[in-house]
C-alpha cells in the first residue's frame, strides 16, 4: 500500500526536523550583536526529482540549507617595531585625552582638581 507523499511525512519526517535546525541557526544569527541586522537570512528547501526512463521510478533528494549573515569585519591599526631581533606588531590600549590648556595662568578645574 501506498502513501501519498507530502512534507510532514517525506522519509520519516526529515524535512520538518532539518527545517527546524536551520530555522535554529537563522534565529541565533539574528541574535548574535556581531551580525548586521539589515541583512536578509533565508531558508531554503531544495526537492530534486529524476525518473527512470519508463517514469515509473523516481530518485529524490533533498537538501535544507540556510543562508545566515556574516560576522561584521572589524578593524583597527597597529604599530609594526623593528626594534630588537625581531618585528613586533603592538596595538594602543588606551586613548590619551588631551587637557585643556590654562589661558593667562587661569586655574582648571579638572577631575575635582585644581590644575594650573
Amino acid at each position: 500500500m501506498y502513501e501519498k507523499i507530502t512534507l510532514e511525512n517525506l522519509k520519516g519526517g526529515i524535512v520538518e526536523e532539518r527545517f527546524q535546525y536551520e530555522l535554529n541557526r537563522v534565529l541565533e544569527n539574528i541574535s548574535d550583536p556581531n551580525t548586521d541586522h539589515r541583512k536578509p537570512r533565508e531558508v531554503n528547501i531544495k526537492l530534486v526529482f529524476n525518473s527512470d526512463e519508463e517514469r515509473e521510478n523516481i530518485a529524490f533528494s533533498l537538501v535544507v540549507t540556510s543562508k545566515l549573515a556574516p560576522v561584521k569585519t572589524i578593524g583597527g591599526k597597529l604599530a609594526l617595531s623593528a626594534a630588537g631581533e625581531q618585528p613586533g606588531l603592538f596595538q594602543e590600549t588606551s586613548k590619551e585625552i588631551p587637557l585643556p590648556i590654562p589661558e593667562n595662568n587661569q586655574e582648571l578645574k579638572i577631575g575635582g582638581l585644581n590644575v594650573r
